[in-house]
């Protein structure tokens, strides 16, 4: 197993949130709440957290 790089408390926070994002993703796709409106503001909130990671430096080497 690689080691992993250390992460700072902001990536840390980061990488949680964007990881929840892309779970919330997947989950409304099976969700009777499914629409057009709600995808494209799932995907809006799953962007903006991708951006905050690249923002504070992380790679795929972070968990990206």
């Amino acid at each position: 197993m690689p080691n992993r790089i250390k992460l700072t408390p902001a990536q840390k926070k980061a990488i949680e949130r964007y990881n929840f994002c892309l779970r919330e993703e997947d989950r409304l796709g099976f969700s009777v709440f499914a629409n057009a409106a709600n995808t494209a503001r799932q995907e809006e909130k799953t962007r903006v957290a991708y951006e905050e990671c690249k923002r504070l430096g992380m790679t795929y080497e972070h968990g990206l």
